[in-house]
C-alpha cells in the first residue's frame, strides 16, 4: 500500500512540476511592480533583432489598481559625464540612452493600452499605445504592433520582457 501511495504521489508531482506554464489573465495580473530584463527590436522583413537598450537594462513599470502606469528604463552601458557641467554630446548621448512615459492603462483580453500624460518621446504624449501583453508566472512580455522605425523607416517590432518585483 505505502509502495503504492508513494508511486502515485510521484506521478502526480512529475506532472504536475513537468507542465508549461500557464498564461495568465492580463487585466487581473498586471498590478504590480516589474523589472526591465531585456528589450529586442525585430525587423519584420528580416527577421533581424537588436538590443536597443543594450544586453540589461535598467528600470521598471508599474500598474495600479486604478488604471494609473508609469515607467522608465536606461541603457546598460551608460557612461556617466566628465563633470556635472554636460557638454551637450554628452546630454545627447544620455537621452538616447534612456526611455520612460506616464499616464493610465486599460486591458482588453492581451491588449494594453497605455495613454501618456507624459513621455520621453514627446510624440506619444496625448496618444493611445497598444501593445500585446502575456503574463506567464512572473514574467510580463509586451510587444509592440508593428510600426515603421523613425531611424531607418523598416517595419519593426519591439518586445519589451519585464520580471515581477512585487
Amino acid at each position: 500500500m505505502k509502495t503504492t501511495s508513494f508511486a502515485i504521489l510521484t506521478a502526480v508531482l512529475t506532472l504536475a512540476i513537468a507542465q508549461p506554464a500557464v498564461a495568465q489573465d492580463v487585466k487581473t495580473s498586471i498590478v504590480g511592480m516589474w523589472k526591465i530584463t531585456s528589450q529586442v527590436r525585430k525587423e519584420i522583413a528580416s527577421g533581424a533583432t537588436a538590443n536597443i537598450f543594450g544586453p540589461k537594462p535598467v528600470g521598471y513599470i508599474t500598474y495600479t489598481k486604478s488604471g494609473h502606469m508609469v515607467w522608465f528604463f536606461v541603457s546598460s552601458d551608460r557612461q556617466a559625464p566628465a563633470s556635472a557641467n554636460l557638454t551637450d554630446a554628452e546630454r545627447a548621448h544620455l537621452f538616447r540612452t534612456l526611455a520612460g512615459g506616464s499616464g493610465t492603462y486599460t486591458v482588453d483580453g492581451k491588449k494594453v493600452t497605455m495613454r501618456y500624460d507624459a513621455s520621453w518621446h514627446q510624440l506619444w504624449t496625448g496618444t493611445d499605445v497598444p501593445v500585446d501583453a502575456e503574463i506567464n508566472g512572473t514574467t510580463l512580455t509586451l510587444t509592440n504592433l508593428p510600426f515603421k522605425s523613425p531611424q531607418d523607416g523598416k517595419d519593426v517590432t519591439v518586445v519589451t520582457t519585464w520580471e515581477r518585483v512585487d
